[in-house]
């Protein structure tokens, strides 16, 4: 897969489609998550927020970061092999190896699916800033 703007524009892409695609593999078949932390919650809106904006590579690692350090247990590991592949890209941003990785593309499932199933995202309005996103805010008031 070629990438006009880079591998790092490959990594949203990525994130932005698994986002999509793992919210709507979500069933009522099992139960979601336990709610985690609102800090995780706010951390994981801020991603997908940001990586729908179009964040570059060091945005994305900040933010990633973040993630994993208010990860709960029941996801952190995959949060640190997102994070791994993200500052993978950022050292090396034309490394081709980079790219399509199995277990990244796993592990960056899981998390987009946690998120969704434990913070509500996708029921949240896609037009909403970080604030209102978080479940529990109160929309924003519009004159």
């Amino acid at each position: 897969m070629a990438c006009p703007r880079g591998a790092g524009a490959c990594f949203v892409l990525v994130f932005v489609l698994v986002v999509a695609v793992a919210g709507g593999a979500c069933s009522g078949a099992e139960d979601p998550p336990a709610r985690p932390s609102d800090a995780f919650c706010a951390a994981a809106a801020r991603v997908d927020e940001r990586l729908s904006a179009g964040a570059g590579i060091d945005e994305q690692v900040r933010l990633v970061r973040r993630l994993v350090r208010v990860a709960p247990a029941e996801i952190e590991r995959e949060a640190r092999v997102f994070l791994g592949a993200l500052e993978a890209v950022q050292a090396d941003p034309d490394d081709p190896t980079l790219r399509d990785d199995p277990d990244v593309r796993g592990a960056v499932d899981d998390v987009n699916r946690y998120a969704n199933q434990a913070c509500g995202l996708l029921e949240q309005d896609s037009g909403a800033d970080a604030r209102t996103r978080i479940p529990g805010n109160p929309p924003p008031v519009t004159a």
